[in-house]
């Protein structure tokens, strides 16, 4: 199924999710081609992937994520949570 977000929804449009392993990364990379119609995104991945998000360039952890992330937004990565919090 295709939905067009910015035809569905008035403006602003936010993405807020706390995004499971297995659907994280596709579902990033499909915002990401849709990122000039949000406002925002606040996503919650498994520490890995967040700091694959937010790796600066020529890092070890630096890759595909980072690069499309960093080209299409301003990754930040805010806090880290406990194993126990969830």
């Amino acid at each position: 199924m295709k939905l067009d977000p910015a035809a569905l929804l008035p403006a602003p449009r936010k993405v807020v999710a706390n995004l499971p392993y297995n659907v994280g990364t596709p579902l990033l990379v499909g915002w990401l081609r849709g990122a000039a119609a949000l406002e925002s995104m606040t996503l919650m991945f498994q520490q890995e992937v967040a700091e694959r998000i937010t790796a600066a360039p020529d890092t070890e952890m630096y890759g595909r994520l980072g690069v499309l992330a960093q080209w299409r937004c301003k990754a930040t990565l805010l806090m880290a949570l406990p194993p126990g919090a969830f």
